[in-house]
């Protein structure tokens, strides 16, 4: 058996976000999972809220280099219920947060970390398991060894910083030793954590399903390698720190290979784009977009066939359409079809082909049971043979001659008889 996914985005264009689903859906109004959270509800928490929240440890990096960081597990995150995989978010902060207090990544700037691990962020999402990670470059060093003033370089010029290596060595052991999804893994930084937003994409962009840099720059040459993550950039077009053009030249290269970019630039907010971004900006919120827009969910397609099984697994964004190809062996049809325990109906073309076609709402368990068709007995033109068939199915072959014999000599001694009766006649 063989299943193939096929896949088309609703709204994948560039600057696009996804704001229906196509009412062409089949069979898929009971994996629903619409949001019900109220966005507006959802403020920031004090520093000191977030970090008593969040567990203060160091890593050291394959090079040497130290690294404190500070992690968060939502209140849903199991890290023994594999079915259940969280999401995880990693945050860069700005110059202001740099140092080795494990502290002033989280006290200096109020960003997104603020209101995920809020109250109401919490209670917000509280069916969604997620981790948060929020690394603390050290003092005098930057996430991208780029002057902030200069705007656009590039990554062949400038090496990875030693900073920023061991965060994407820290990413690698988080998705080791925690229960993450690896197709939910989200980049996010402001001003100089928005460099080293694009700067670690670009490099490592198998790594990250979207990508939400806020007043930093990158290299627009290497645009190519984002044309697969979502990817939200904010700045202001006054910022006096990090020039708008660094944002303006990503967004200009994604743009021309057709990559799903979105782009707002603020009017008069100088260098502090990321409040605006949280707190001004709607349909959808950042956190929306985040939390829903980005996510991917899980698609799980269990065939059976005859005594064989296959499974099939695929990670798709909330509103993508997708069809599930099935091509049974000869001699198998369709039996029976069920998603997310409720029973559905194969579509099958004039072609023959047999298929299932969905929008993502949620998690899909899909089954589909293929049974060997019934062979037909053949027909006989000697319904007597057919008995005498069946009436010795099983017996040995002595018995078998025996009858045979038996039934030779009956049909004998009636045609002896007839013949006999008909001479008496004559």
């Amino acid at each position: 058996m063989k299943t193939v996914f096929k896949l088309i985005a609703l709204g994948a264009l560039a600057g696009m976000v996804i704001t229906g689903i196509s009412a062409a859906a089949t069979e898929s109004s009971d994996v629903t999972q619409d949001s019900k959270i109220n966005y507006d509800d959802i403020v920031f928490a004090l520093p000191n809220e977030v970090l008593d929240k969040m567990e203060a440890l160091t890593y050291e990096s394959s090079d040497g280099t130290s690294l404190p960081y500070r992690i968060y597990y939502s209140p849903a995150y199991d890290a023994e219920d594999k079915d259940a995989p969280a999401m995880l978010f990693v945050f860069l902060h700005g110059s202001g947060g740099r140092g080795n207090d494990n502290i002033r990544q989280i006290s200096d700037q109020v960003a997104t970390v603020n209101y995920m691990l809020s109250e109401s962020g919490e209670a917000a999402f509280a069916d969604i398991p997620y981790v948060v990670i929020a690394p603390q470059c050290a003092e005098g060093a930057q996430w991208v060894e780029s002057p902030w003033a200069q705007g656009s370089y590039g990554t062949d010029e400038v090496a990875i910083s030693a900073q920023l290596n061991a965060v994407y060595e820290l990413i690698l052991k988080t998705l080791k030793n925690d229960n993450i999804d690896p197709a939910n893994v989200i980049l996010g930084g402001i001003s100089m954590g928005g460099y080293g937003t694009w700067d670690l994409a670009v490099r490592h962009p198998e790594l990250f399903n979207a990508i939400f840099p806020i007043c930093g720059s990158g290299d627009p040459t290497k645009a190519e390698a984002l044309k697969d993550i979502k990817v939200w950039t904010f700045h202001s077009d006054n910022d006096a720190s990090v020039p708008v053009q660094g944002t303006r030249d990503m967004v200009a290269a994604l743009e021309k290979i057709g990559a799903d970019v979105k782009y707002t630039e603020f009017t008069g907010k100088g260098h502090n784009a990321w409040r605006p971004a949280m707190d001004e900006v709607k349909d959808p919120y950042l956190l929306e977009w985040l939390f829903e827009d980005c996510r991917k969910y899980r698609i799980s397609v269990l065939t059976t066939e005859g005594d064989e099984l296959s499974e099939s697994i695929e990670n798709l964004r909330y509103g993508d359409e997708f069809t599930v190809e099935f091509d049974p062996a000869e001699g198998f049809e369709p039996e029976s079809l069920f998603v997310n325990g409720e029973e559905a109906e194969f579509i099958t073309d004039d072609s023959g082909k047999i298929y299932y076609q969905c929008v993502v709402k949620g998690d899909m368990d899909i089954n589909a049971v293929f049974a060997k068709a019934e062979e037909s007995a053949p027909e006989s033109t000697d319904s007597k043979d057919n008995a005498s068939a069946e009436a010795t199915k099983g017996l040995s072959k002595n018995a078998k001659i025996g009858i045979a014999a038996g039934a030779a000599a009956i049909t004998a001694a009636i045609i002896g008889g007839i013949v006999a009766g008909k001479k008496k006649k004559k």
